[in-house]
């Protein structure tokens, strides 16, 4: 019999790499999910598809999803799953996710999630920011709702609140084979998504001034596209073809291991960061993290890693072109242990099987049924 069941709309990226450690390191379940695609249909209308497609004869204790299913809307249609315990995952929250324009907005991801919340009886944030930044939304966001029907937004703050804890999004531990043998001009590194809120005009920019200053650096851009790519990158590929060591998707994992290892410094330029896996899995490569001050990386990236406006960012990025060598036989250190799954793994257990059920299926590997949708 299946202990718990797993369900995953938007079944890639990070949401993918969660999934599957948890479906490895805690068998027994049944797991239901969609490809990483349309994710606003994903949010919009993936419970029904998942209430058809989940038995109704089963003996699940519990049910562990991301915020991009409207869990409410699937207790609602089965009752048979209203009494077992209900997980919510935040990735990333609806409240305060950027938009190009705010006019776009859609207040229905939002009211979803919410009411996702009220459905559930633990709500976990994969960081401190991701959840302060959605409790401290929700008085805002309700009030665009214009009249008596409006709920009271303290009330619904403290009750998500009581069922709220982070769980830190578990990164693999990495080490490397070897150390990597870094020389030659400064290697820049983009390891993120290929969209919009990630700000890639920014990182560009900041590109474009050390190549308009004549200085000596290589250029190494990775990350998965989504959809709608930005000109920029287009563009960039022309202007900076000479800079470029890689472009593109790494398509083993391997590939992306070298990749990385082989960059000195990870730059983000990111509207959007609720945990920053891109940037940690460079970090345990060796990279040396440029990040803004704000956002989640003020949670773990040292405060001599962080910048505060675009100029000063261009500012070390000028420096470190001009003495790689300094970057490179300089000593730091981000301390990345609390985010291993070595750490993690007995409060994901805690939370998943609040009785302790789990230990007898330890051994159990792999022995989860895996029902996946490839439309």
């Amino acid at each position: 019999e299946k202990e718990w069941v797993v369900i995953e709309p938007f079944y890639g990226g990070s949401h993918k790499q969660l999934i599957d450690l948890l479906t490895k390191e805690m068998a027994q379940c049944d797991l239901f999910t969609l490809p990483a695609k349309k994710w606003k249909w994903r949010l919009r209308c993936s419970s029904l598809h998942f209430a058809a497609k989940i038995p109704t004869d089963h003996s699940y204790k519990t049910l562990f999803c991301s915020s991009m299913l409207n869990l409410a809307e699937l207790i609602a249609i089965r009752s048979d799953l209203r009494n077992i315990r209900k997980i919510l995952y935040f990735h990333e929250n609806q409240l305060v996710y950027p938009n190009r324009f705010e006019k776009d907005r859609d207040f229905q991801f939002g009211w979803n999630q919410l009411l996702s919340c009220m459905a559930a009886d633990a709500i976990l944030f994969n960081s401190e920011f991701n959840l302060k930044s959605f409790l401290d939304a929700i008085p805002s966001f309700l009030k665009t709702i214009p009249d008596q029907s409006r709920p009271d937004g303290a009330s619904m703050q403290k009750l998500i609140s009581s069922r709220s804890s982070v769980a830190y999004f578990p990164v693999p531990r990495y080490i490397a084979a070897s150390p990597p043998l870094r020389d030659g001009p400064i290697n820049l590194l983009w390891n993120h998504r290929w969209e919009f809120d990630k700000r890639p005009d920014l990182f560009f920019e900041a590109v474009y001034q050390l190549d308009a200053a004549g200085l000596p650096f290589q250029l190494t851009v990775l990350g998965e596209q989504f959809g709608e790519i930005p000109a920029v990158f287009e563009e960039a590929r022309e202007k900076l073809k000479s800079k470029i060591k890689h472009w593109g998707y790494a398509e083993s994992r391997s590939d992306y291991d070298r990749l990385v290892s082989d960059a000195d410094i990870v730059i983000s330029t990111t509207d959007h960061e609720f945990f920053g896996v891109s940037v940690i899995e460079a970090i345990q490569r060796g990279c040396y993290p440029l990040c803004p001050n704000r956002l989640v990386f003020p949670e773990y990236v040292p405060s001599d890693h962080l910048y505060n406006t675009d100029g000063q960012l261009v500012k070390r990025l000028r420096y470190y072109c001009k003495y790689p060598q300094k970057l490179r036989e300089s000593t730091w250190k981000v301390d990345l242990q609390r985010f291993e799954w070595e750490s993690l793994k007995s409060q994901y257990e805690t939370h998943i099987f609040p009785n302790g059920s789990q230990g007898q299926y330890n051994t159990q590997i792999n022995s989860c049924r895996v029902v996946q949708d490839s439309r």
